[in-house]
């Protein structure tokens, strides 16, 4: 497991979890990948989710545009969603 700052990230079972605060904020699998704000549309989970991303080579992002919370997903073919508490990204 490693801790920093509020942020928790952990392995068990093939799962990688990603923990801000008491939230799981990510969860990946090598099926998918789970985004949960758990309703806390803030600048600061939004950074964590991202730098988790970045850190494990993922191809998502996630920010703030007009006063709604989107992912974007993929590098070529960018797939926007609205994200309110949790969206699920299928891998191929």
């Amino acid at each position: 497991m490693i801790t920093s700052k509020h942020i928790k990230i952990r392995q068990k079972d093939g799962v990688t979890t990603c923990t801000f605060y008491n939230t799981d904020i990510v969860k990946l699998t090598d099926k998918e990948i789970i985004l949960n704000t758990g309703g806390f549309h803030t600048v600061a989970t939004r950074n964590k989710m991202n730098k988790f991303a970045v850190d494990n080579n993922l191809p998502f992002y996630v920010s703030l545009h007009n006063g709604k919370l989107w992912a974007y997903f993929g590098k070529e073919d960018v797939i926007v969603r609205e994200l309110n508490l949790e969206i699920i990204w299928k891998i191929v």
